[in-house]
Parts: structure tokens; C-alpha cells; sequence
């Protein structure tokens, strides 16, 4: 973003997995830039917030694509004041979707997390079914005809109808999402958001 006078620092996954990052941050907090970038597996990306945390070292924002951890309800919930602010482009539950909302219900009343895994395969099993049920079949050769021609849209994801092209899901599409008040809140697309997002990273 020169453009705009933003410095950016990505910081990149470590070759061999490492207990420490205070060398890490000192590099961030030395560069003092403007947006950082973690990429990281959730282990390492939690200790990497934690240290900037404790270090306090606060970015105009923390901004992830698929982060380790940055849409995560353990983080948030382990360590909600490392996790405030953090944003992430990642794929995610409709949060005005009543069907995920529900599921979302059902899973956390036994003591679980919403994970990405949980609405990403109920999604997929609800698709195949769509897929079984319009192939009247249960043969194979039947069923993937019936997912290559697939317009499902019963999605618990902000996705538009399916549609295959050389397998890839064209109506598939990440959101942007933002903890907020030790939440993992949606901040764009607007017509899927739950909050607006809070930019730059207010003061300590």
C-alpha cells in the first residue's frame, strides 16, 4: 500500500516450528510498520499475538489471509486481548444464515468450537445430498454429472449457487472477518457483515 503511505511487514512461517518470536517482534517493532501480515500455523500465530501483546507493539492492524489463528474461537477465547482487532480474509459461516446460526448453537452447547472443518463439511454433505437426491442415484458416474450441473444454494457460507468449473466452486468466496469484543465477528462483504470493522487499531 505505498500508495497510501502504509508500510507493511509480512511475516512468514518459520522453517522449523520455534517456542519464541521475541526476536520477531523486536524486527516488527524496530520497522514500526503500519499493517502487519502474520502467516503462520495457529500455534505459532498465537505466540506471535501474545508476544506483540506483551511487547506491546500495536500496528495500525494485523491482517491475515487464512491465518493459523486468526479465526479462531480457542484463540479468542484462550487469549482474547492478544486476538482484539485481528482481521482475516478467510472462508466462514453466514452469521445472518438462521441454519448456521443453529448449527453454530448446537455445536457450542457441547462445549465445542465452531471450527472451520465443522460448517465447511456439513456445507459439503449438505451439497452432495443435493447432488444424491437430483441424481436419484447412487451411482457414482450419476452423482458427479449431478454435481458438475449443481446450482445448490442452501448454503450455511456466503456463497452464491454452485457452479463447477474445472472443479473449482465459482459461487465459493472468502469474507473478511475481525475480532471484536472477543468475538469473530463478519466485516465485509456488507450484506453478510455483523459489524463494521475497526480500522486503524485504536490506541492502548
Amino acid at each position: 500500500l505505498p500508495d497510501r503511505g502504509f508500510q507493511v511487514l509480512e511475516t512468514v512461517p518459520h522453517p522449523t516450528p520455534t517456542r519464541e518470536f521475541e526476536n520477531v517482534v523486536l524486527k516488527i517493532k524496530a520497522q514500526n510498520p503500519d499493517l502487519v501480515i502474520p502467516a503462520n500455523y495457529y500455534n505459532e500465530y498465537v505466540l506471535l499475538a501474545r508476544t506483540m501483546q506483551q511487547q506491546r507493539v500495536r500496528p495500525k492492524g494485523i491482517y491475515s489471509v487464512l491465518g493459523g489463528a486468526a479465526s479462531s474461537y480457542k484463540f479468542v477465547k484462550e487469549f482474547p486481548e492478544a486476538a482484539q482487532y485481528i482481521m482475516d480474509c478467510n472462508h466462514w459461516f453466514d452469521p445472518k444464515n438462521p441454519k448456521a446460526m443453529d448449527l453454530k448453537k448446537r455445536v457450542e452447547d457441547k462445549g465445542q468450537f465452531y471450527t472451520y472443518e465443522v460448517y465447511m463439511n456439513y456445507s459439503c454433505i449438505l451439497l452432495l445430498a443435493d447432488a444424491i437426491e437430483r441424481a436419484g442415484s447412487t451411482d457414482r458416474a450419476k452423482i458427479t454429472d449431478a454435481l458438475a450441473s449443481s446450482t445448490f444454494s442452501d448454503h450455511l457460507m456466503p456463497y452464491g449457487p454452485t457452479k463447477f468449473i474445472d472443479g473449482q466452486n465459482q459461487g465459493a468466496a472468502p469474507v473478511n472477518t475481525q475480532v471484536l469484543a472477543n468475538d469473530i465477528q463478519v466485516i465485509l462483504p456488507a450484506q453478510f457483515a455483523s459489524a463494521r470493522p475497526v480500522f486503524p487499531i485504536p490506541p492502548a
